[in-house]
């Protein structure tokens, strides 16, 4: 729902490897997102491990932004939780359905 309006995006699912998927699609990379140092040492051990099962997959990272780094899924699952205001960290749609997930 978030990138809908983005005609160049495509959304899909899957289930197993992230290269043997690369490879299903025909896509050469992954572009995957760093809040903060350990995020680099996690992600580092992943793209060796994808280098290791498919060379001709590259890994790209970017930097989140500064007023940004301190987010992330399980934070803002555990905030809606107890129905604290998600709404300047989550689209519309994931809001809702936070809300929807912790409305017991």
């Amino acid at each position: 729902e978030s990138v809908k309006h983005l005609s160049n995006v495509e959304v899909h699912n899957y289930n197993g490897l992230l290269v043997d998927f690369c490879d299903k699609i025909g896509a050469q990379t992954i572009i995957r997102g760093l809040r903060e140092v350990s995020d680099f040492k996690y992600e580092l051990r992943l793209t060796s491990m994808n280098k290791k099962l498919n060379n001709k997959v590259e890994t790209m990272y970017m930097m989140t932004s500064t007023n940004y780094s301190f987010i992330s899924s399980s934070v803002v699952k555990e905030v809606a939780q107890y129905k604290a205001d998600i709404s300047d960290f989550v689209h519309p749609n994931v809001e809702q359905a936070l809300k929807e997930k912790f409305k017991k």
